[in-house]
């Protein structure tokens, strides 16, 4: 397994994290970022989200953030 940690590749900014637990919060945390910016400039927003086998964990992890 890769060690936990921020590093670039290919041009692509990647996030290796230790546990889907830690990728289901900063996904989560990724996404409530975008969506308070995008109220903070024309007051609303619209999102979508297609996640794969583990979506309750990020579910969880954006209401909890969002609160």
């Amino acid at each position: 397994m890769a060690q936990p940690g921020h590093r670039r590749i290919g041009g692509a900014d990647v996030a290796v994290l230790p546990d889907i637990t830690a990728m289901a919060r900063a996904a989560a945390d990724e996404a409530v970022g975008v969506l308070r910016g995008a109220v903070e400039r024309s007051g609303g927003a619209h999102a979508m989200f297609a996640t794969g086998k583990d979506r309750q964990s990020t579910r969880l992890n954006a209401t909890h953030t969002a609160a």
